[in-house]
């Protein structure tokens, strides 16, 4: 988590009244896919995408932009 607020901090104009969560939301994987897809997110961290993900978004007229920008794992 500590690493994607720092990348949400890092990408946002944040606004003088602003409350983190008006602006970011933790899901899983399928869901933020869901929600990248159906226009209710504009950036998601996540793994990249199976297969079905990638023909949904496709079907959808959705192109989906890769950026890695950290590795990290659970030990």
């Amino acid at each position: 988590y500590p690493i994607y607020a720092s990348a949400f901090y890092a990408l946002s104009v944040i606004p003088e009244d602003f409350h983190v969560w008006d602006y970011l939301d933790n899901s899983r994987t399928q869901e933020a896919y869901n929600k990248i897809v159906n226009g209710d997110a504009d950036i998601i961290f996540v793994a990249q995408p199976s297969d079905g993900q990638k023909k949904r978004a496709e079907k959808s007229g959705v192109t989906l932009l890769y950026t890695p920008f950290a590795r990290e794992a659970f030990v």
